[in-house]
């Protein structure tokens, strides 16, 4: 352990103690959880970030979303909006958040929805919206106040649980024993080529409990968008020289993938959920006109992308170069995505009873 881990420790055995003692008076019931009766389907991760909860939202959303009356339900990190705000189209990342709009974009017809107090936030959900028969809680592992029907934890392939620290020292929000109240566990950001032996390997160092399943993921990535609509640059464009900006808490994967594909990349790297100023833009732009020859473009995210639309300055200044966004899809390995649908759907038919009044914990 080094000097700064040393120096932290005193620190991330306060912060351990601190969650420790909190999930505890959740599981005796000194904390009020509460069920509700329709199916809450939790997806989040026991570090800080980094894991890919929106696309794998948006998996679930795509296959559920033509069966059941859904909601999509975040905290809308970074927004500026208070309370619970229904999400529309042509609104704002300051109103919704990046990641619910991109969302709502996505997914029109459903109902999107950002609240800081979740329980809150579904109690006015069921009373505005009554035909609502499944809610999707975004980053809500943690959030014990709700007690979901599905709990699905998310791990970073190249950032296990297993092998992480408690804040500070690591990026655990808390102890790993929480793994515990997953009922499925997606072992996420794999290579798209992924070994029997490795997943064996990884299997082993989890150690999924009996009523637990384990799943493995990789990113399928699109091809390359113009990111504004009136731009004059077309689809598909013919580059071998990449500038990509993101504001992401995990950029690795995307940036494997372009080298992969024989490009060129430099990479400026925002803080996850930033919100691009004009100096940024400025600063983008100099850094691609600096870069070497003409077959070059701009590429960032589709969650960044949410947080440029609607500032016209900035729009207008991107708007002369050629930029362009991508899109993430979520597979998984060893043909298992039916089986995974599958015990979601048995899940959802086993929490599906007719509407009752809430239940406390």
């Amino acid at each position: 352990m080094n000097i700064l881990k040393l120096l932290l420790l005193p620190f991330a055995f306060i912060y351990g103690f601190i969650t420790s003692f909190r999930n505890f008076f959740y599981n005796v019931g000194i904390f009020k959880s509460y069920a509700f009766d329709i199916p809450i389907i939790s997806i989040g991760n026991l570090c800080m970030g980094g894991t890919g909860k929106t696309p794998h939202c948006e998996f679930l959303i795509q296959n559920l979303y033509k069966q059941y009356n859904l909601v999509y339900l975040s905290r809308g990190y970074r927004r500026k909006s208070r309370g619970l705000q229904i999400i529309k189209i042509d609104d704002n990342s300051q109103k919704a958040g990046d990641e619910p709009l991109q969302i709502k974009r996505k997914f029109p017809h459903i109902v999107v929805a950002v609240s800081r107090n979740r329980v809150k936030g579904i109690q006015e959900i069921l009373n505005n919206f009554p035909q609502t028969q499944i809610i999707i809680l975004d980053d809500a592992f943690q959030h014990r106040s709700v007690r979901p029907a599905i709990n699905i934890l998310l791990s970073n392939f190249f950032h296990l649980y297993t092998k992480d620290n408690l804040f500070p020292i690591g990026s655990l929000r808390e102890s790993r024993r929480g793994y515990k109240r997953a009922d499925l566990i997606i072992v996420t950001k794999t290579a798209k080529i992924f070994p029997m032996m490795l997943k064996n390997i990884v299997e082993h160092e989890i150690k999924p409990l009996p009523y637990q399943k384990l799943f493995f993921t990789y990113y399928k990535y699109s091809n390359f968008l113009p990111a504004i609509s009136n731009n004059i640059y077309k689809k598909n464009p013919k580059t071998s020289r990449i500038l990509l900006f993101t504001g992401i808490a995990d950029a690795n994967p995307l940036v494997d993938h372009l080298k992969l594909n024989n490009y060129r990349v430099e990479h400026i790297s925002f803080p996850d959920h930033h919100i691009y100023s004009k100096n940024d833009i400025i600063r983008i732009i100099k850094t691609f006109e600096n870069m070497i020859g003409t077959n070059k473009i701009i590429l960032t995210t589709e969650k960044d992308l949410m947080r440029i639309r609607g500032n016209q300055e900035i729009e207008g200044i991107l708007n002369q170069y050629p930029l362009y966004y991508i899109l993430i899809n979520v597979k998984f390995h060893f043909d298992e995505e039916q089986k995974f649908l599958s015990l979601i759907a048995k899940m959802i038919d086993t929490n599906l009873p007719l509407r009752q009044k809430d239940i406390e914990f």
